[in-house]
């Protein structure tokens, strides 16, 4: 058994000494980890197991909340007690999966000593997607960074080596390193440690064995670091997701599998299947579209992000209608080129469900219906955004909203040669959500980086500079004042109430 000095025998009901109890019945994927790695100690990244108090008793519920206290399955206590800024941040791998992003000098501490004096052998598994290759960053590790103090870390340095693992024993280091794609942000993947002394130190990521080396002397009963270390600036800029350790003998290989295919199934990307293959873009539309309050827009992430050339035709207040009878007028068919600009993406139809007079259903879908027509005349490869909900919408207006958007769906092998599915992101799908909307309507530049990598995806286009940054990196929320604004003086909007935590 794992040796943190809690005693808590239990991995279904557990209280947290010091605080309120906390129960937890383990997902079914840390029940599968632990029938492979019994005795082992399991975070799962989930805001349950998440409080933004170090006792444990205020819950993380909603992304960008500090996290100060990580309980894991067995009732142990991953802890912050220092600034505000030096607690870990609740966020979400690009599949919408929740992660632990380490964005700063920012670290949790186990509260109990990881006892391995007296163990030969500890396995480790860690998932994790780099964000950045800006910095040095330790991932994890036990006891301080000190070349004569036992204990292990694994870090990336910067420079030619993307990754190093490191079993310090006594006045001895031993070290494997080696390149590994997971430590070329952005990506995702899942790495093994297993540490023994006077036998073999073993690394893998992704189910492939990297390196191994042969240290001596024995291992050290500390604390564990998950992120930075202890008052040092070094730190790992990215998301952890499930965490697994355990003190004792190394799971066979058939455990091993087991525990990095749930891994890497929780953190990889959910890449839907392209549809069309993109060479560059047009992108047509209204302010959703031109990047109304937000800069960068969607338009100009998706190139940067891509290194596709782009066009952004968005017009703030354009109707779906107008975009339709301006098609040839505007010159959008003599943009295409089957080299370059080969794909249009068109997001429209809010202002004319916003105007409503004389909108109708058939209105609407007549509009996308003549434009779409067009631009595959033209020879784009065409994808339909669908529209978000806005806050404060009436009963008619969202009608309108989600049935158009029901249409398209039901409609699009026949009218496109895609979807991109904006109401169906977790963070697109709340409009007062004020991490991504700024007013219920209109997309902050964190939304519109979500809005280009689902283009992206949809267009199957290679990522060569990383969006998750500026989709996972947050700004102070925790303690912040609650506020709440009204909005009614936009006579097309009904009032609608909306909490703020935090900017």
């Amino acid at each position: 058994m794992l040796g943190l000095g809690l005693g808590i025998a239990s991995a279904r009901n557990t209280a947290v000494p010091g605080a309120k109890p906390v129960t937890q019945p383990p997902p079914g994927a840390v029940d599968d980890i632990l029938t492979a790695l019994p005795g082992g100690t399991v975070l799962w990244p989930d805001p349950r197991y998440w409080f933004q108090d170090s006792a444990g008793t205020l819950p993380v519920t909603a992304e960008g909340q500090r996290i100060r206290c990580w309980v894991a399955q067995d009732g142990t206590r991953w802890v912050q007690t220092g600034a505000d800024s030096a607690a870990l941040v609740a966020g979400r791998f690009p599949n919408g999966e929740w992660g632990v992003l380490c964005g700063g000098a920012q670290w949790l501490v186990s509260q109990a000593a990881l006892d391995l004096s007296g163990q030969t052998q500890a396995p480790l598994f860690i998932g994790a997607r780099k964000t950045s290759d800006a910095t040095n960053g330790v991932l994890i590790e036990q006891g301080p960074n000190a070349t004569t103090a036992p204990g292990f870390n694994i870090f990336a340095p910067a420079g030619a080596i993307k990754y190093r693992q490191w079993l310090r024993v006594g006045s001895s280091n031993t070290s494997i390193s080696f390149d590994s794609d997971l430590y070329a942000a952005p990506h995702s993947g899942a790495l093994m440690g297993l540490f023994a002394t006077g036998a073999q130190q073993v690394a893998r990521v992704n189910g492939t064995q990297q390196a191994t080396a042969a240290p001596v002397g024995m291992l050290a009963r500390d604390v564990i670091h998950l992120g930075a270390r202890a008052g040092a600036n070094s730190f790992f800029s990215g998301l952890i997701g499930p965490v697994v350790l355990r003190g004792g003998p190394l799971p066979d290989s058939a455990a091993i599998a087991t525990i990095e295919a749930i891994i890497t199934e929780r953190i990889a990307a959910a890449d839907p299947v392209p549809t069309v293959t993109s060479l560059g873009y047009v992108l047509d539309g209204d302010s959703l579209t031109k990047g109304y309050g937000a800069t960068p827009s969607y338009p100009t992430q998706l190139g940067t992000i891509t290194g596709l050339p782009f066009t952004n035709l968005g017009v703030s207040g354009r109707t779906l209608a107008a975009m339709d009878s301006t098609f040839a007028s505007r010159g959008i068919a003599a943009q295409f080129n089957a080299t370059g600009r080969n794909t249009l993406v068109i997001l429209g139809g809010i202002n004319d469900i916003m105007n409503l007079a004389g909108i109708t259903a058939a209105a609407l879908q007549a509009s996308m219906t003549s434009y779409l027509g067009k631009a595959r005349a033209a020879g784009f490869k065409v994808l339909v955004g669908l529209l978000p909900p806005v806050a404060g919408f009436t009963a008619a207006r969202e009608t309108l909203r989600s049935g158009f958007n029901d249409w398209i769906r039901a409609n699009a092998a026949t009218l496109a040669d895609g979807v991109v599915d904006l109401p169906a992101m977790a963070d697109l799908g709340d409009p007062a959500n004020l991490y991504f909307y700024l007013d219920g309507l209109h997309p902050t530049k964190r939304g519109h980086a979500r809005i280009a990598e689902a283009v992206r995806r949809a267009t199957g286009a290679a990522l060569v500079s990383d969006t998750t940054p500026m989709a996972f990196i947050f700004a102070t929320v925790a303690g912040a004042e609650a506020r709440s604004y009204t909005i009614s003086p936009n006579t097309n909007w009904a009032a609608a109430t909306l909490a703020i935590r935090g900017a």
